[in-house]
């Protein structure tokens, strides 16, 4: 059963993945949203991202490269379309692609922020 409180955090993930410009219809992006959610929920899990892709995995029934590869597209577009909006969001410039990690941790930190 999924609480008001877990609707409202996915609803925030979404909004902030958008702004950033994340394309929504890809594959990927509910994978990094998901990604997200945990790391909000569990601040550890960021230190083992690859049992995040585990449980992916297993949810949704796709290998753990398949949700890695998609979770790398989806931040590839983004970053080539909108590089600039993910760059202001981490306040840090970047001159390459983020890592699925760096974004991961990014929104999830600016989500807890907003939750505290």
């Amino acid at each position: 059963m999924t609480t008001a409180y877990q609707t409202h955090s996915r609803e925030q993930i979404d909004g902030i993945l958008q702004r950033m410009g994340f394309s929504s219809y890809l594959k990927g992006y509910r994978f990094l949203a998901d990604a997200i959610y945990e790391v909000t929920y569990d601040r550890t899990a960021i230190y083992n991202i690859s049992r995040i892709y585990e449980k992916l995995s297993a949810k949704y029934q796709v290998s753990v490269s398949g949700i890695e590869r998609s979770i790398r597209t989806v931040i590839l577009r983004a970053w080539s379309d909108y590089g600039d909006r993910i760059s202001d969001f981490i306040s840090v410039p970047l001159r390459t692609r983020p890592t699925i990690k760096q974004i991961v941790a990014a929104v999830s930190n600016g989500i807890n922020m907003m939750i505290a």
